[in-house]
């Protein structure tokens, strides 16, 4: 049996010819755990600018990865952001979403929610900025490549997703403290960026974008074994067919 057989589904689309190159369960409901994230990027720069600063006013209480960041200091949202897409810290997903709703007055489940309905992802609801489990927090393959899609057209998300390291400065005069990307397979395989997941409920995702014989690809799966994530990844990168013409539909 493949390994793509274990999961709960995948899909791989060429960017390049827009088409379908291979799919299972692409309309089936699965949970998408960090990969929300992206969406919570998303939002973000819809209402903040990459250099502004933000105070940190409250630390959240969340499960790993966090980053800790000193109450009181203020960070650019640049580094919020690489800290949320790079090492996936969970405190930074719920300070930015409680930053936004300070700024629009509205819940960061309904801003998701309208993001949601721009892009046409109508099969996905999301309750909360993290990816924590939920059985109202969810989403479909077909949903995530839709937004892939929007996350390419993202110069600042994509150079952060490309970044292999994270570098954050937590005092002055002391050492910066260095996080490597969460997505370990970075620049391995074709594989020049992405977005790793996992809850016990979700098993490991992944939203990724990988190049093979000069054609661009986003891939994404849910619901792999995490001794077989990486094996999961190089089986949807091997399956590819360079003969285009054998797309599905």
């Amino acid at each position: 049996m493949s390994l793509l057989d274990e999961v709960n589904a995948y899909g791989i689309y060429s960017m390049s010819t827009s088409k379908w190159i291979s799919k299972h369960n692409i309309d089936k409901k699965t949970y998408p755990a960090s990969i929300t994230k992206l969406l919570t990027a998303l939002i973000t720069l819809e209402h903040f600018n990459i250099n502004k600063f933000l105070k940190i006013t409250h630390i959240p209480k969340t499960p790993q990865y966090r980053a800790n960041l000193i109450l009181g200091n203020k960070y650019t949202v640049q580094l919020l952001l690489e800290a949320l897409l790079i090492k996936s810290m969970n405190d930074i997903a719920l300070l930015l979403a409680k930053k936004v709703e300070r700024k629009t007055k509205n819940t960061w489940s309904d801003l998701a929610a309208n993001l949601c309905t721009k892009y046409k992802m109508n099969s996905s609801q999301f309750t909360n900025p993290v990816g924590l489990h939920n059985n109202n927090h969810y989403t479909t393959i077909n949903d995530l490549i839709v937004l892939g899609k929007q996350v390419y057209q993202n110069e600042t998300i994509m150079n952060i997703l490309k970044m292999p390291t994270l570098k954050i400065i937590y005092q002055k005069n002391r050492k910066p403290v260095l996080f490597k990307n969460s997505n370990t397979l970075l620049n391995k395989n074709g594989v020049i960026a992405g977005k790793t997941g996992f809850t016990p409920k979700a098993g490991k995702c992944f939203l990724f974008f990988f190049e093979k014989e000069n054609k661009l690809y986003i891939a994404a799966f849910t619901g792999a074994k995490k001794a077989n994530f990486e094996k999961t990844i190089k089986a949807i990168i091997n399956s590819v067919d360079n003969e285009e013409d054998k797309h599905v539909t």
